[in-house]
């Protein structure tokens, strides 16, 4: 096997996660009647700096296609928690012009942030 460094292996492999999530994505718009496709390479963590809970962004980010009126047009998808966290179960909530993807059984960003802060 070929040596992949870290680093490059975490940034864009596609691994049980992400294609678990992309199916779970495709399911859950489908039980909302719509009919979506999801590739689990579209699917992409917060790196680096930006995966401290304090940086109050998408943990994850990404993209969907969505059939209407007969043609697929790419929505935006992201969530506050981790791909592990909604792989366990998720709830899908419109946010503007794509999706929000909430993990059941987590806590709410905001209160996410304030425990980290009265930790820290």
């Amino acid at each position: 096997m070929v040596y992949v460094q870290t680093k490059y292996r975490r940034a864009n492999h596609v691994g049980g996660v992400r294609k678990r999530l992309a199916k779970m994505i495709v399911a859950a718009l489908a039980e909302e009647g719509i009919e979506a496709r999801c590739e689990p390479k579209d699917l992409w963590p917060a790196l680096g700096y930006w995966r401290q809970i304090e940086q109050d962004v998408y943990s994850w980010e990404g993209c969907c296609e969505v059939k209407s009126f007969g043609k697929w047009m790419k929505r935006s998808l992201g969530s506050w928690d981790r791909m592990s966290s909604c792989i366990k179960g998720l709830t899908i909530g419109g946010d503007g012009f794509g999706y929000e993807v909430y993990a059941n059984n987590e806590l709410e960003p905001s209160k996410r942030f304030n425990i980290a802060r009265k930790v820290a």
